[in-house]
């Protein structure tokens, strides 16, 4: 069976136009090598098939040969592997960056390396007490004693008060920087969405609005632990489009965010104690399924990411917790102060003050079972004289600084008619009481202890201290790990995905080539071609 006449100028015409579109491709990566998030794309080739294929007339003696190549489609050169993968970390980087950033602020509190803080009023009110001891009873060295114990109740609600504006800064961080930045990143997700389904409807593969989805996915990964799927769904007969979903993956099931083009929305509140939850309200239930809105709590299903790590940050107290946890955030340092401030008051108040030798602890108090015969308090809560202190609220108590009583120099009465004026066996006791060690007791809400702490007073606020930098090099330590794994994924996306100048270069050489071979088949055809029409038949001419 004769080919047809022009049948070879089919093939050649397929791979100038595939060898053209090549160099667009090739064009196309070189010219976006540095735009962010691009894909580098390439041809999926296909052999086009001989028309006569199938024949059932052509003889068995008939060969028949394809007619030259075609292109199936435009796609990227990407891994979903690598993206899943690189999605995990990027989750793991951004909790531990974000829980760092909190831990760093704190050390800056509580670095005394750099400034004179507690450490250094503690020494100045011992240096008082001393003075006191040499000068007992007289009242204008109990003044200077109390002006340096106010100085250091001003210092402690300092702290609390810094330690406070860490908290609303982070507070603020989450509801009008984080959760912000969440919800827009889903809107634009869906806007994508809503542009890549139409564009594939009208046969357009939209492959660099696909790169700028991957990009905001990316993104959106290093605030929570995310799957993200794609389904290809028919809308018509012949007609394919992939719908894509985001799913929250939680310690005990998945959230859907994001499906198609619906998505949840964020918000951030606080409850009663005080702590930061997060919620979202959505349009669809877990499944994605259409259902009536709701508001969502989903503070417990961060297992990861920005999220987390600000969550942590805000509502961890360690082992303050009810029950107890490994996690030490804002709270932990803010009740690691008041229990300085609370167990320095208790101890001072009750060394000034006259014990009641038949006072029984293990009955109520009352006025059949006094703890003191004589109270002479030298620090109160300034918001309840006789509530609980804390670091926010100590101060000196107004008798001591009205001048109704001073610190008690001696609990020793005098011998007979002795004047014991001069003592100074209490002063000596509270210069001791520096030196001593306390057990500092955490009572939680079930009504359990734990000894936290056995030291002085310096030194617990010293290990306060090194708790917080052993807490800071942890965490370093952590980001520079997980920093480095992101940077080897991300490397090897790039191997794949990336364009390389080097590798498009050999591309322009070898699609030129392929370009100016096609058209000499086509040169080569027409002489053929000429040979038939013009030279058959004219032989001996």
């Amino acid at each position: 069976m004769l080919r047809s006449t022009f049948y070879g100028f089919t093939t050649a015409l397929s791979a100038l136009n595939i060898s053209q579109k090549a160099l667009d491709v090739t064009g196309q990566n070189i010219a976006n090598m540095n735009t962010a998030g691009y894909t580098r794309q390439r041809l999926d080739l296909y052999s086009v098939r001989s028309a006569s294929y199938g024949d059932r007339y052509a003889s068995r003696d008939a060969h028949f040969i394809g007619q030259g190549v075609g292109v199936t489609n435009v796609s990227q050169a990407r891994d979903p592997f690598l993206d899943v993968r690189f999605r995990r970390e990027a989750a793991k980087l951004g909790e531990t960056d974000a829980n760092l950033g909190v831990m760093e602020d704190l050390e800056s509190l509580f670095d005394e390396t750099q400034k004179t803080a507690l450490q250094g009023q503690f020494q100045d009110l011992i240096n008082q007490f001393q003075t006191l001891s040499d000068h007992a009873g007289f009242m204008e060295f109990d003044h200077i004693v109390r002006s340096s114990a106010e100085s250091l109740t001003k210092l402690l609600s300092q702290y609390s008060s810094e330690l406070s504006s860490i908290r609303e800064q982070e507070e603020y961080n989450m509801e009008n920087v984080t959760v912000t930045k969440v919800n827009d990143l889903l809107k634009d997700i869906s806007n994508l969405n809503k542009t890549i389904k139409e564009s594939q409807i009208f046969g357009n593969a939209s492959l660099e609005l696909l790169d700028q989805r991957n990009l905001l996915i990316d993104e959106l990964s290093t605030y929570m632990n995310i799957n993200v799927t794609s389904t290809p769904t028919e809308v018509s007969k012949g007609i394919v489009v992939d719908e894509l979903r985001i799913d929250l993956l939680g310690s005990d099931g998945a959230v859907c965010l994001l499906k198609d083009t619906e998505m949840v929305s964020f918000s951030s509140a606080k409850d009663a104690d005080g702590l930061t939850h997060i919620s979202i309200t959505d349009t669809f239930n877990a499944d994605g399924d259409d259902a009536t809105q709701n508001l969502t709590d989903i503070t417990e299903k961060f297992t990861t990411g920005i999220f987390k790590g600000s969550l942590d940050a805000l509502n961890k107290s360690g082992e303050f917790d009810t029950p107890p946890n490994e996690i030490r955030g804002i709270g932990y340092y803010e009740k690691r102060m008041d229990l300085l401030a609370s167990t320095f008051a208790e101890k001072f108040n009750d060394a000034n003050s006259i014990a009641n030798p038949s006072f029984d602890p293990s009955l109520p108090i009352g006025p059949t079972n006094e703890k003191y015969l004589e109270y002479k308090p030298l620090f109160v809560s300034k918001t309840d004289p006789n509530g609980p202190i804390t670091a926010k609220n100590i101060t000196i108590a107004s008798g001591w600084l009205e001048g109704t009583y001073g610190i008690t120099c001696s609990k020793t009465p005098p011998v007979g008619t002795g004047d014991n004026s001069g003592a100074n066996d209490n002063i000596s006791y509270m210069i001791d009481l520096f030196n001593k060690d306390f057990d500092f007791t955490i009572t939680r809400s079930d009504g359990t202890t734990q000894n936290l702490f056995k030291g002085t007073f310096e030194e617990f606020n010293a290990d306060t201290s090194n708790v917080l930098a052993l807490n800071v090099k942890s965490l370093n330590s952590s980001l520079d790990n997980y920093l480095s794994v992101v940077n080897n994924i991300a490397d090897l996306r790039d191997n794949i995905s990336a364009v390389s100048l080097d590798e498009e270069g050999v591309n322009l050489l070898h699609y030129q080539k392929s370009y100016n071979a096609a058209a000499r088949l086509m040169t080569t055809l027409d002489e053929a071609l000429d040979t038939i029409i013009n030279r058959m038949g004219t032989v001996g001419l």
